[in-house]
């Protein structure tokens, strides 16, 4: 159980470094941009984070933990793929 916390706490704490460097990419934009840019992101990861609730739990209640757990390591795998392959501009 207290592997379990340790694990919660550190998922916990990468979120939200994520959401923080997130929006301080945003915040470098031009003031007449960063209005709509943080608008759209926030509504994507509200909207990310709603369907992943879904998701989770009817991959649970029909497949079990099983079905849950590769669902989150296909999900994982597809976005380390795209930020693999994502283009960067110099």
């Amino acid at each position: 159980m207290p592997l379990l916390a340790l694990a919660a706490i550190a998922l916990d704490a990468a979120v939200q470094a994520n959401q923080v460097l997130s929006q301080r990419v945003v915040y470098t934009l031009s003031s007449e941009a960063r209005g709509r840019v943080n608008a759209t992101y926030m509504t994507v990861v509200f909207l990310c984070g709603a369907v992943g609730s879904i998701l989770g739990s009817l991959s649970f209640v029909d497949g079990g933990w099983w079905i849950t757990t590769l669902i989150g390591i296909a999900l994982c795998g597809a976005a380390t793929i795209l930020f693999a392959t994502e283009k960067r501009g110099h």
